[in-house]
């Protein structure tokens, strides 16, 4: 593609038993801080990275305690000065790239659409359904107001005409 296009990351994989270990010794408060800053992370749109500012961070937390030393200690430090968590990082990139992917072979297969290129959907049936007659077999009221009744003894047929 030759035009940049922004690809919005809005789920990731939790590894439960990671995060249960990473996370043993934290309070309740300091977990809320950790997934907050993670989803924060991820949905920011800035490769799943954080500003370093611990006053802005609380308030992407929106806590009350300060950030705690323990939440700190499971983001590292790029070169841009942002901080990041290795292993959202590492899944940010391959959520990234599974988005990517299907936007590509969305745009392809549109592309071919508009060429008349593209591939002709199979039937469904591939011709080997049978229709089935549609019988009424109930008392069908022709008017509300006399209640009157026709019984039908034949079943209905449905005509369909195939193009």
């Amino acid at each position: 593609m030759s035009e940049y296009k922004e690809t919005k990351i809005v789920k990731y994989d939790m590894h439960v038993q990671n995060f249960e270990t990473g996370t043993f010794t934290f309070e309740d408060w300091e977990v809320g801080q950790f997934i907050r800053l993670m989803n924060f992370a991820i949905l920011d749109g800035h490769d799943a990275t954080l500003t370093a500012d611990v006053a802005e961070l609380q308030k992407i937390a929106r806590s009350s305690h300060p950030i705690s030393p323990k939440v700190l200690s499971k983001f590292k430090l790029n070169e841009d000065g942002r901080l990041y968590n290795e292993r959202l990082l590492d899944e940010w990139n391959r959520a990234k790239g599974r988005a990517e992917s299907a936007r590509d072979k969305a745009e392809k297969g549109w592309e071919l659409r508009r060429q008349g290129d593209a591939p002709a959907m199979p039937k469904q049936s591939r011709g080997k359904a049978k229709g089935l007659p549609i019988s009424i077999s109930t008392s069908i009221p022709i008017s509300t107001e006399t209640a009157e009744v026709v019984e039908r003894s034949e079943p209905f047929k449905l005509e369909v005409e195939e193009a």
